[in-house]
């Protein structure tokens, strides 16, 4: 029985964006229930935003992965990824001021 967690390396842009969505979650549902909608979106925007650039600098860093398996891991797949995850970025940081919803935890891991 294999116990190895290389499997998981190509992985951990994926992960990282999941763990920072979590981490948006526990702070505004636990830790910044009280505080003023200017402050948690700032808290939670700066979160979300430190999470997409933890991906894209993770995906920057040029990992090959050629034996990733049926995971499709191409120059334009990661291209991909790092357009996308800029464009999250451009949202976390737009939700700064954002002021259209009460419940800023749940609409910062979705975008």
């Amino acid at each position: 029985m294999n116990l190895s967690l290389d499997w998981m390396m190509p992985l951990v842009p994926e992960e990282i964006v999941i763990l920072c969505a979590l981490a948006v979650l526990v702070l505004d549902f636990a830790l910044l229930r009280r505080q003023s909608p200017a402050f948690r979106a700032k808290a939670l925007g700066t979160t979300a935003g430190l999470g997409c650039v933890a991906a894209m600098l993770w995906i920057a860093g040029g990992q090959n992965y050629e034996a990733a398996g049926m995971l499709a891991l191409t120059p334009l797949t990661q291209f991909l990824k790092l357009v996308l995850l800029a464009l999250t970025l451009v949202v976390a940081v737009l939700s700064f001021g954002a002021r259209f919803t009460r419940h800023l935890g749940e609409y910062l891991p979705c975008s």
